[in-house]
C-alpha cells in the first residue's frame, strides 16, 4: 500500500463511519450526536425503527409505528433530533413534518436536525468528504423549514399550528400533550384527536410513515386512540417499560424486575430506590402510566398479564383440534367497529392462538377476511360465531359455504365470561405468539379489562376457549358452557345485573337458575 499521511488515513476512516452510517441508522445516530452513549436499549430502538421504516406499505395508505418509552431515556434524540436528517438526507427526494405540543419544541428539533446535515451535507457547507452525497441546501434554511434543492422540506410545527397543504413521506409526532393536566383534560383530547383526524392524517402521503413518541398518561391518549383505530397490518407497537414485569414477552429479553437502561446510569439498583420515591409521592398509577408505558388500572384485572405464556411461529408443534374464533361489528356497514377473527388449537393440554385478523371491516370485507383465514387454516373442526346482530347474518352466508360453522349465544355476562376462560391462563396453558405485531396490545386490553375501553380480543378469546374448555366436542349451547364454569359465583358482576333487568321475565328466570340469587339482592327498578 502507498504511503498514507495521517490526513489520508483519517479521510479513510471518516468514509468507513460513512459508509456504516449510510446503512445502519444505529451508526448514524452515534456518529451524528456527540457523547451518545451506546446501549442495548437504543441499538434495539434504532434498529426496529430502520426496519420500519424500510419496509414495504403494499396498500395506498400509510404506515404507523407507536412509541412509548419512559421519561429521559433518550427517546426524543434517538428519533425525533435524528432520523428527518437521516430519512431526507439518503431520500432528498422526501418530505418530512416534525410535530410536537409546542412551536418551541418542535423548533428545538429542527434545529437538531438542521445541524446534523449541516455537518453531514454537501457544500455551501464546509464538508469534505459529505456523509450525504445528494442533498444540498435549497431557498429556505432555518429550524422550523429545512428546503433542499429540490424544494423538499423538513417542517416543525407545535401540533396545533397547522400544516395543512404540506404533505410528507414521514410525519414523526414527538409528545403531543406536555403535561398530566392536559392528558386529563378531555376537550385538549379531543381536539388533538381531531386535529390528526382532519390535518395530520390527511397530510401523509400514500406509501407513507407516521411515527407517534409519547409518554403515556392517560389510556385514552393519542397513543391509545391510534391503537384502538388503526388496523395490526399496519401497526407495529414498541412499549418498553422502565421495568421489566413478563420475562417472555419483553422486547430486550429481560429479566423480571430488570432496569430498562443500566448504561446511561438507570440500572437496577437505580431503579428499585426510585420506584420507591416516585411511587410514594406519585402514586403507583402515574408510575405505571409514565414509566411502565402502561395507563391502566392496576387492580381489578381478571388475567395478570405474567399468565401469558409465549411459542415462536417458527416452532414444529403438533397441533390438533383447531378452532376459528369470530367477533363481529355490531352493525353491517359501521366500520367504527372492530372485527376480531382468531385461530386457536391445542398441543395436548395446552391452548395456542395461531393467528389475529382485527380490523375495521365492513360486512362484505368481514365474510372476505373469514374466508382467508379459514383457507390458512383448511383442518379446522368448528367456526364459532356469536349469534347476535352482524353476527347472525355472517353464520347465514358462511354455513351456505362451510361446514362447522357454531352459532354462540351467549349467557351471562362479558367478566363472568371471561373468570370462565381465565382458568387454563392462570394455569399457564394458554400461548400467544411472541413478537407478532399485535401481542402487546391482545396483553393490554386483557390487562385492562373489564375496566378498558375495548375488549373485542377478549371476547373473541373467552368464546372460543370456554367452548374448547367445557364443549369438548359435544353439541353443548354456549349457555351450557358458560354456566358449567361460572355457576359458582357468589356475587354478581355489573354485566349480570345489566343483563337480568334488560331480560324479559322467562330470561330472568334463566339468569336466576344459572347464577344463583345475587349476594346483595335486586336493585329497586324505575318506574
Amino acid at each position: 500500500m502507498a504511503n498514507l499521511t495521517p490526513r489520508d488515513v483519517e479521510a479513510i476512516q471518516t468514509e468507513l463511519k460513512y459508509r456504516e452510517a449510510r446503512t445502519s441508522y444505529y451508526k448514524y445516530v452515534q456518529l451524528a450526536n456527540r457523547g451518545y452513549i451506546p446501549s442495548r436499549l437504543h441499538e434495539f430502538l434504532c434498529t426496529a425503527i430502520q426496519n420500519f421504516m424500510e419496509k414495504p406499505t403494499p396498500s395506498s395508505s400509510f404506515d404507523v409505528l407507536l412509541l412509548s418509552l419512559p421519561p429521559q431515556h433518550g427517546k426524543s434524540l434517538t428519533v425525533t433530533e435524528s432520523l428527518p436528517s437521516w430519512y431526507a438526507g439518503l431520500h432528498p427526494d422526501k418530505d418530512v413534518i416534525i410535530i410536537s405540543y409546542s412551536d418551541d419544541t418542535a423548533s428545538r428539533f429542527g434545529r437538531s436536525n438542521r445541524s446534523k446535515l449541516e455537518e453531514f451535507s454537501q457544500p455551501p457547507f464546509d464538508v469534505v468528504a459529505p456523509l450525504f452525497n445528494n442533498y444540498r441546501m435549497g431557498d429556505v434554511w432555518n429550524n422550523t423549514d429545512i428546503c433542499n434543492q429540490f424544494s423538499k422540506y423538513i417542517r416543525s410545527r407545535g401540533i396545533m399550528s397547522g400544516i395543512t397543504s404540506n404533505p410528507a413521506d414521514l410525519i414523526i409526532i414527538d409528545d403531543p400533550l406536555k403535561t398530566m393536566q392536559e392528558a386529563r383534560s378531555d376537550t385538549t383530547k379531543e381536539v388533538i384527536w381531531r386535529e390528526y383526524l382532519s390535518s395530520i392524517r390527511t397530510r401523509i402521503k400514500p406509501h407513507g410513515k407516521l411515527i407517534v413518541i409519547a409518554t403515556r398518561w392517560v389510556e385514552d391518549d393519542l397513543i391509545g386512540r391510534l391503537l384502538s383505530s388503526i388496523s395490526n397490518r399496519r401497526l407495529t407497537t414498541i412499549f418498553l417499560p422502565c421495568e421489566c414485569v413478563e420475562e417472555d414477552g419483553d422486547l430486550l429479553g429481560r429479566k423480571k424486575g430488570e432496569a430498562l437502561c443500566p448504561e446511561i446510569g438507570r440500572g437496577d439498583d437505580w431503579l428499585a430506590e426510585f420506584k420507591a420515591e416516585y411511587t410514594d409521592a406519585e402514586g403507583l398509577y402515574t408510575w405505571s402510566a409514565l414509566y411502565q408505558c402502561d395507563p391502566t388500572p392496576i387492580a381489578g384485572a381478571i388475567v395478570d398479564p405474567a399468565w401469558w405464556k409465549f411459542y415462536d411461529y417458527e416452532e414444529d408443534l403438533p397441533f390438533s383440534s383447531t378452532y376459528l374464533s369470530v367477533d363481529c361489528s355490531f352493525k353491517g356497514n359501521d366500520k367504527n367497529d372492530w372485527v376480531v377473527i382468531q385461530t386457536w388449537s391445542m398441543v395436548d393440554d395446552k391452548y395456542y392462538l395461531r393467528a389475529q385478523d382485527r380490523d375495521h371491516y365492513t360486512f362484505t370485507e368481514m365474510l372476505d377476511a373469514i374466508r382467508e383465514m379459514i383457507e390458512r387454516f383448511p383442518d379446522y373442526i368448528g367456526i364459532l360465531i356469536e349469534d347476535k346482530a352482524n353476527g347472525s347474518a355472517a353464520i347465514d352466508t358462511l354455513s351456505k359455504e362451510y361446514n362447522g360453522i357454531i352459532p354462540v349465544t351467549p349467557a351471562g355476562g362479558k367478566e363472568s365470561r371471561m373468570h370462565a376462560a381465565s382458568k387454563p391462563i392462570r394455569q399457564g396453558r394458554v400461548y400467544i405468539p411472541r413478537g407478532a405485531l399485535w401481542t402487546q396490545s391482545y396483553i393490554r386490553e386483557f390487562t385492562s379489562f373489564p375496566n378498558g375501553k375495548h375488549d373485542d380480543q377478549v371476547d373473541t378469546t373467552s368464546q372460543v376457549l370456554n367452548y374448547m374448555l367445557y364443549a369438548k366436542g359435544d353439541e353443548k349451547s354456549s349457555a351450557d358452557i358458560v354456566k358449567s364454569a361460572t355457576i359458582k359465583i357468589r356475587e354478581w358482576t355489573s354485566d349480570i345485573y345489566e343483563d337480568y333487568y334488560r331480560a324479559n321475565p322467562a330470561d330472568r328466570e334463566r339468569i336466576v337458575k344459572q347464577y344463583g340469587y345475587p349476594k346483595y339482592g335486586f336493585y329497586e327498578e324505575d318506574n
